[in-house]
């Protein structure tokens, strides 16, 4: 089993996104950051760790990753 976790999974999991799909859609669309970085690779995984997902300008979500 591998660590982390996908950042669409993520995304979904925090119920920022209603769907993987639209969390990729988001991605391609330059609206997502972690820990206020801008990222543009949807098949990114997530390290074991704490992270805050944002998308737009008013969704966020503190994550930790097991």
């Amino acid at each position: 089993m591998e660590d982390g976790i996908w950042i669409a999974q993520a995304l979904v999991n925090a119920k920022l996104a209603p769907s993987t799909s639209q969390a990729r859609r988001d991605i391609k669309q330059n609206a997502v950051s972690i820990d206020q970085k801008k990222i543009s690779d949807e098949k990114m995984h997530l390290e074991v760790g704490e992270y805050i997902l944002q998308i737009g300008k008013k969704r966020f979500a503190k994550v930790k990753v097991k």
